[in-house]
């Protein structure tokens, strides 16, 4: 019955799946012709998804829904021993049965260059723009609830990596994008952040030691209910990094230091400025084991947010898998977020927990049968409790894979959407 009634989408949106499938299977094609020399690699990576959704709270209206997602992704790369390029794109096409006025398209594009000088420098430059709904990337970046609209953002990231010596390195990165909304009680903001770490190998060969130092500063624009009012939110962060494998099978990362953050709102009736000091950081664990692997990370940090402000962000993840065969495999995980606005607001909290069944049809077809649960609280009385369920069927095809991938430390495209 799941099935029946998921299938039930508009016409428009069934010739929109079978375009870009046509259009992914013919850049394969033109891609593969073209020869390949001795000394580079080129090809292109390309999947397709299928996902059926039931859920007990469709953006936490109350009502029940069925979701048809249908997410095509390609990825073009061209590598050599020097340089590298890629170019990458994702779509989700989201129809919801009850509530059409929640069906969107979403829109995510990369492109990645990078080239090593001389053996000592490494230059990466990442450039991205996507078209998305705030409902679904506001609840996966910062944790709050904001009604659906538009979002435009356009993000680009230089990172330059210097080796010192051949155990030291120093990397500078700086960071700039735009965001940009339809509906015009969001504020649009452009956001910079710099970066400056210094890292050190020890003899070992499992360990590596940082220092980091970091600026961010957000500038928020005007809405319609705060016109002629601009916020500007600065943090200055700095930390101390370990990196260390205790087996091949078990790895630690830690980074952990102070910020302090200021926000200032500047209006018709004058200025008003608050700061705060606080903790950043992250602690990552990942231990495999013969049939599966577990997996711990949690990060505090200061990120912009939809709601007009930044917010300082608090998420904990845990996920366990297992492999009972070859073709057979499980998931479980949850999570935490608790996202406290700079300069005063509602605190959010969001506990989430699932569970997935794996299944491997064919060496590049697999199925999986998943649930989740969410419970968001946003501290208020006005607000009530929003608890989710949500039981999803997804089919992946991946239809091209090459055997090699695009030099580290980036790996293929992943989007904000399917962290």
């Amino acid at each position: 019955m799941l099935f029946l009634k998921v299938l039930q989408v508009k016409k428009s949106r069934v010739i929109l799946f079978f375009f870009a499938f046509i259009l992914i299977k013919a850049c394969l094609y033109n891609v593969w012709v073209v020869p390949v020399r001795a000394d580079s690699e080129q090809g292109a990576e390309a999947s397709l998804s299928l996902r059926g959704t039931y859920t007990d709270n469709g953006q936490f209206t109350g009502e029940e829904d069925y979701i048809l997602e249908i997410s095509p992704s390609v990825a073009l790369s061209a590598v050599t021993e020097i340089t590298q390029m890629q170019a990458a794109a994702d779509i989700d096409i989201r129809e919801y049965k009850n509530n059409n006025d929640l069906s969107s398209v979403d829109q995510y594009y990369q492109v990645l260059g990078g080239v090593a000088l001389e053996e000592r420098v490494d230059i990466d430059v990442v450039g991205t723009y996507l078209i998305d709904s705030t409902f679904f990337s506001e609840l996966d970046e910062t944790g709050i609830v904001i009604k659906k609209t538009k979002r435009h953002q356009a993000a680009v990231n230089p990172v330059g990596t210097f080796w010192l010596a051949p155990r030291d390195r120093m990397q500078l990165s700086y960071g700039y994008s735009d965001t940009s909304f339809n509906d015009d009680e969001f504020r649009d903001y452009t956001s910079h952040n710099l970066r400056i770490g210094w890292l050190h190998d020890l003899k070992n060969e499992r360990t590596t030691l940082g220092f980091l130092v970091g600026a961010n500063r957000t500038e928020y624009g005007d809405n319609i209910d705060n016109p002629n009012e601009d916020i500007t939110d600065e943090t200055v962060r700095a930390g101390l990094l370990l990196d260390h494998l205790f087996t091949e099978r078990f790895i630690v990362n830690l980074k952990a230091g102070a910020r302090h953050s200021r926000s200032e709102t500047r209006g018709p009736d004058g200025n008003d400025t608050d700061g705060s000091f606080g903790f950043v950081g992250e602690v990552a664990a990942s231990w495999l084991f013969e049939k599966g692997n577990l997996s711990a990370r949690i990060n505090q940090n200061v990120v912009p947010s939809s709601a007009g402000n930044s917010v300082n962000r608090t998420l904990v993840n845990l996920g366990l898998g297992y492999r009972f065969t070859e073709k057979l495999g499980c998931g479980l995980r949850g999570s935490y977020r608790r996202s406290d606005p700079l300069g005063g607001g509602q605190t959010v909290e969001t506990f989430g927990a699932g569970a997935s069944l794996d299944y491997r049809i064919y060496p590049k077809l697999d199925l999986s049968l998943g649930y989740s649960y969410s419970k968001t609280d946003q501290k208020s009385a006005s607000v009530r409790d929003d608890e989710t369920n949500r039981v999803s069927l997804n089919l992946r095809w991946l239809i091209h894979q090459p055997e090699w991938r695009v030099r580290g430390p980036k790996p293929l495209v992943k989007w904000p959407h399917r962290l």
